[in-house]
């Protein structure tokens, strides 16, 4: 799950020097947006589907919401006129809640139906002691 992670962050980062270099020298801030906006998008999806077969309640629920966040935080880190700036902070807050909402709607152990807490400690739940893959 991590080495997955890993991947998708460093398609992030290499999403972001293109984006940097590429696409804001040429085309503006708006286009620079959207490119991120999009590169978001591809790769919490690719995330997704490289670890379908755990579930969202543990390593990949934290993860996903820490892939989310760095992301979304790539979309400020390379913009730098003002407009843009505060563009990108409305969208990169509005990013967050999403990841968090999403996070929180579905941690739940698959036995039993138990909400999780994201940032716990969730090898195990608490109700039913099943046991989730790490």
């Amino acid at each position: 799950m991590k080495g997955k992670f890993g991947l998708c962050l460093f398609l992030g980062l290499a999403a972001e020097g293109a984006l940097r270099f590429l696409v804001i020298p040429r085309m503006g801030w708006p286009a620079g947006l959207a490119f991120a906006l999009a590169a978001t998008a591809l790769i919490l999806g690719l995330y997704l589907l490289l670890t379908q077969g755990s579930p969202m309640a543990g390593a990949r629920g934290r993860l996903l919401t820490f892939l989310w966040t760095a992301l979304a935080a790539m979309t400020v880190a390379v913009q730098e006129e003002a407009g843009a700036l505060l563009a990108a902070f409305l969208l990169l807050t509005a990013q967050e809640a999403a990841a968090l909402w999403l996070d929180w709607r579905n941690v739940r152990c698959s036995s039993c139906g138990k909400h999780l807490p994201l940032f716990g400690d969730m090898d195990r739940c608490a109700a039913c002691k099943t046991a989730f893959p790490a």
